[in-house]
């Protein structure tokens, strides 16, 4: 049982929950769930409907422990640039 805990096979006791987290172990809980700052004051998600997606989208990752800060930071920046590249189709389907 030694070897299979030293290989990773059995957790080390006393039992952790956050075991084999070890990047996100200096990430404080707040980065994590406070994610709307990085929409505030952005040209790329305006009121409207991509803003109430972005809320959501916000919303949705911080509801997620899976993910790490990185990976969420990086999820909102793709919709950010996707977003800026198709604003002219949003702005025509908004005024129609």
């Amino acid at each position: 049982m030694i070897r299979w805990t030293e290989s990773g096979k059995l957790w080390p006791f006393p039992i952790d929950n956050e075991h084999g987290m070890t990047e996100e172990a200096d990430v404080p809980f707040e980065d994590h769930v406070f994610l709307d700052h990085l929409i505030e004051d952005d040209h790329a998600f305006p009121n409207g409907p991509v803003r109430q997606f972005m809320e959501l989208v916000c919303i949705g990752l911080s509801k997620n422990p899976y993910i790490s800060v990185e990976r969420k930071h990086a999820c909102i920046e793709w919709y950010r640039d996707y977003f800026t590249q198709k604003k002219s189709f949003i702005e025509a389907a908004v005024e129609n």
